[in-house]
C-alpha cells in the first residue's frame, strides 16, 4: 500500500486553521492592492453576509452587492458569508469570478435580467406560460402530498398487522373481553382526535405562541402514552388465553412486515416531498 493512502489526516489546531486562513487572505491582499493592504489585515478585516429567504433574498442581494461593486468594496471584502436564498448570489459571485477571473464581468443586463425574470420561481413566466406553470405547480404539490402519506402509511399498515395478528391469537373465548378494549380503543381514539382539533385551532390563533404547541406535544405524548399502557396491560393479562399460531398463520403475516420493512428503507422523504420541486424551481 502506498505512504498516505486511506490514511487520517493529522487533526489541526484551531490557531492553525486561522493562521493558515490569515496567509491565504494576505496573499489576496498582496495581489490585489499591494504589501500595505497585505500587512493591514488585523486592523481593517471585513466580510459581507448574506441572508437567506428564496429568490427574493438573492435577487435582494445581488442589488447590495452591485452597488458595493460599482464602489470597489465588494472586492475589498475578505470573507463572503451566505445562507439559503443568499447562498444562489453568493454561488453567482463565486462562479463569475472563477470562470471571468474579474470583477468587471459581474452584474451584466443578462445576469440581472435572469434573476428579475424568475422573482416569482414557483410559477415563472407570463400569459399563459404562467397558467401553464401555475397548474403544474398545483398537480405537483398534489402528487408530492400523495407521496409523502407513504412513509406514515407503511408505519400504519405494520402496526395494524401486529394488532391483527395477537387479536388472531387468542381463543374464541374473549370475545367480551375483546369488545371491552374495542370500546376503549374507540373512546380513547376520540379522546386523542379531539385533543389534536383543539392543538390544532389554538396553533391559528395562537400563531406566534410557541408554548401552545410545546404544551399541547407533552400532553398529547402522556395521553398516548397511557392508551398504549393501557392495551398493553390488557393483552399481558389476558396472556394465558393466548394461543401459539400455525404456520399458516405466521408466515403470511411474516412476510407482509417484511415487505414494509424493505418498503420503509428505501421510502427516503427528500425523494418525494414537495421541497424536491421546490429546489428545482431555484436551480
Amino acid at each position: 500500500m502506498c505512504p498516505g493512502i486511506h490514511q487520517n489526516p493529522k487533526p489541526m489546531r484551531y490557531d492553525e486553521i486561522i493562521n493558515k486562513e490569515d496567509a491565504r487572505l494576505k496573499e489576496r491582499r498582496r495581489k490585489m492592492f499591494g504589501d500595505e493592504s497585505a500587512e493591514k489585515l488585523k486592523d481593517n478585516r471585513f466580510g459581507i453576509a448574506l441572508s437567506g429567504g428564496g429568490i427574493r433574498s438573492a435577487t435582494i442581494n445581488l442589488g447590495l452587492l452591485k452597488t458595493l461593486n460599482r464602489f470597489g468594496i465588494l472586492k475589498k471584502s475578505d470573507y463572503l458569508s451566505t445562507v439559503s436564498g443568499g447562498g444562489y448570489t453568493g454561488s453567482y459571485i463565486q462562479a463569475t469570478l472563477k470562470n471571468e477571473g474579474s470583477y468587471d464581468a459581474l452584474f451584466r443586463d443578462e445576469h440581472i435580467d435572469y434573476m428579475r425574470s424568475r422573482g416569482e420561481y414557483l410559477f415563472p413566466g407570463t400569459g399563459l406560460r404562467k397558467l401553464w406553470n401555475q397548474f403544474v405547480l398545483i398537480v405537483s404539490y398534489l402528487t408530492s402530498l400523495l407521496m409523502s402519506f407513504v412513509s406514515p402509511l407503511i408505519i400504519i399498515l405494520f402496526l395494524t398487522g401486529i394488532w391483527m395478528f395477537i387479536d388472531e391469537s387468542f381463543d374464541s373465548d374473549t370475545t367480551a373481553v375483546g369488545e371491552d378494549i374495542s370500546w376503549f380503543i374507540k373512546y380513547g381514539g376520540l379522546t386523542v382526535l379531539g385533543i389534536l382539533a383543539v392543538h390544532y385551532f389554538l396553533n391559528v390563533l395562537f400563531n406566534f405562541d410557541l408554548d401552545v404547541s410545546s404544551w399541547f406535544s407533552k400532553a398529547e405524548t402522556a395521553v398516548v402514552g397511557v392508551v398504549l399502557v393501557i392495551i398493553a396491560w390488557f393483552y399481558f393479562s389476558n396472556i394465558h388465553r393466548m394461543e401459539v399460531p400455525g404456520l399458516d398463520t405466521i408466515i403470511p403475516y411474516l412476510g407482509f412486515g417484511l415487505l414494509l420493512a424493505i418498503l420503509g428503507f428505501f421510502t427516503n422523504p427528500n425523494s418525494t416531498s414537495f421541497h424536491r420541486f421546490y429546489r428545482k424551481q431555484l436551480s
